[in-house]
This record gives C-alpha cells, sequence and structure tokens, in this order.
C-alpha cells in the first residue's frame, strides 16, 4: 500500500475534560434557572456547559469557576443550530447559510441540532458550508419519539466528503414534561479548562462523544506505509471501526467476554473511519473521524 496522508483529531496534549454543549433554563424553554442548570452539571462532574437557550445569549460568566467553565452559546432557529462560543447575540431570523456564516463571523462553532428530530435529508445539509458538525445523539429526542440518533446522516455526509465532527447531547431541559440530563455528553482532551483550550480543542475534533462509556485514548501507529488505529476504552460488547460504504469491522470477544481495546488496519478507500464502542447495557461511546486522502 502506498503511503496515506490522513487527518487525525487526537492530537491535543492534556486531560479529558467532561462537557455539556446544549440545554436550556427559563431563559427560554427549560424548567431551571440558569444557576441551577450550571449547579446541576457541576454536582454531576462536568468540566464545563454551554446554556444554549432560543432567543437570546444567557449570561452565565457569574457560574465560572476555578473548576468549573460556563460557556457563552444559544441555539438558533432555522433550522436548529448551537452558535458555540459566540460572544453577541444572533438574529433568529437568518435562514442555514446565514446562521452558519454569523456564528462563523464571531469566531464561533455552529452544531446542527437533531436533524433526524427535525426531519432534515442529507441533501437540506450538504448544500451548506461551514458547519463544525452535528449532533449524532440528542437524549430529549430519542426520549421524546425515538429520533435521537443521526448516525447514518452523518455517514453520509462523511461519505460525501464532508469533514464534520459528531456530538452527543443532553438538550436537556429538566422540566416536568421534558425531565432528565446528564444522558449525553462530550469529553474534551485539553491542556486546561479554560475558554480557549475548550473551543480549540473542539474545533480540532480532540474530543469524544458518550451517553455511557470511557474512551481512555485513541491512537495511530504506522507500520511501513500501513496505518493502525487503536482505541483503549472502558469493557465494551463490541468495539466498531466505521469508514465509507461497506469497508471496517465489528470486533467482539472470542469467548463472549468483553473488549478494552482494538486495532485497526485502515485503508486509503475507507475515506474515513471513526469509532463505535457498545456497553453491555447498550449505551455507545462514538470517536471523531480519521480522514485519509
Amino acid at each position: 500500500m502506498s503511503a496515506t496522508m490522513f487527518t487525525f483529531p487526537y492530537e491535543h496534549p492534556g486531560r479529558w475534560y467532561k462537557g455539556c454543549v446544549h440545554c436550556h433554563s427559563t431563559r427560554s424553554d427549560g424548567g431551571l434557572s440558569p444557576g441551577e442548570v450550571a449547579e446541576f452539571y457541576r454536582s454531576r462532574g462536568y468540566g464545563f456547559f454551554a446554556l444554549t437557550d432560543h432567543g437570546g445569549l444567557t449570561p452565565t460568566d457569574e457560574f465560572s469557576t476555578r473548576k468549573f467553565l460556563c460557556l457563552p452559546a444559544e441555539e438558533l432557529s432555522n433550522p436548529h443550530l448551537v452558535a458555540l462560543g459566540i460572544q453577541r447575540p444572533i438574529r433568529d431570523q437568518l435562514r442555514f447559510q446565514g446562521q452558519i456564516n454569523a456564528v462563523r463571523r464571531q469566531g464561533g462553532l455552529p452544531i446542527l441540532s437533531h436533524p433526524a428530530w427535525m426531519g432534515l435529508r442529507v441533501q437540506d445539509i450538504a448544500r451548506h458550508r461551514g458547519l463544525l458538525g452535528v449532533e449524532i445523539y440528542n437524549f430529549i429526542c430519542e426520549t421524546l419519539n425515538g429520533k435521537g440518533h443521526a448516525l447514518n446522516i452523518w455517514d453520509e455526509l462523511l461519505d460525501r466528503g464532508h469533514r464534520l465532527w459528531g456530538f452527543a447531547v443532553d438538550d436537556a431541559h429538566l422540566s416536568e414534561h421534558h425531565p432528565g440530563g446528564n444522558a449525553g455528553w462530550i469529553m474534551v482532551r485539553a491542556p486546561q479548562l479554560t475558554q480557549e483550550a475548550i473551543l480549540r480543542s473542539i474545533a480540532d475534533g480532540c474530543f469524544y462523544s458518550s451517553n455511557g462509556p470511557t474512551i481512555k485514548d485513541v491512537e495511530v501507529a504506522h507500520d511501513g506505509p500501513a496505518i493502525d488505529l487503536s482505541i483503549r476504552c472502558s469493557p465494551c460488547r463490541s468495539i466498531t471501526f466505521i469508514g465509507a460504504a461497506y469497508f471496517g469491522r465489528r470486533y467482539v470477544h472470542a469467548k463472549g467476554g468483553l473488549l478494552t481495546k482494538a486495532t485497526h488496519r485502515l485503508r486509503p478507500d475507507m475515506r474515513y473511519c471513526r469509532i463505535e464502542c457498545r456497553a453491555p447495557e447498550g449505551t455507545m461511546a462514538w470517536t471523531n473521524p480519521v480522514f485519509l486522502e
């Protein structure tokens, strides 16, 4: 096999920080005050959270501490889009590409919210440029009507050449009609818990998504021109390497036990490779893709 060019997102040094990048307070349609939402996540071991109320930028700086970071954000509506890391509210009458452009002009990170729940088709998304990523798991949407997963949408976009990161989120409203939280998160590897470091790692894809399993590390190794992709994780029933079309492989324990690591040799015609870890109880973790050229 000839030498393969690849993009590997897990280059940042540092430690893993648990984070929520989609939730709501009483400033829009949530059930708890901004301070109560901050405490909900802080008390559950999160390193950071972003309050994404509709129709405005809810101030949260006062809830930040040395060990808990509050990121500025809001959720736009046409379609729903998380505007992460913005500094000023964005007018909520813009359309899809206009929203993306407005977020990017502020140096923010645009993340498409719950595409399956909104009924978006791949072609609806693919003609727009500038998205950072897409919600591949949304807890509230999964709870409401089983449309919280968007893995097929993500894979088709990746197969078409769109370099998008995958996000797991709560979209927690913490209300009587939408209870529950701490059920979809990202784990970001960054050198320190600052807004600049966390947003830089998210922008570069140095995070994984989960609603249960822990990923301890993702590594690449060269064997001549070949590239081996390896993962270490909490005990899982299966570890699956997924590429374009039929490329990839699912690994299971030969004797029916649990796996804590796996390695897969990448092929240039895979175009990309992402990893899914499935725990015995059915919860999952998802890496961001390695891109092959």
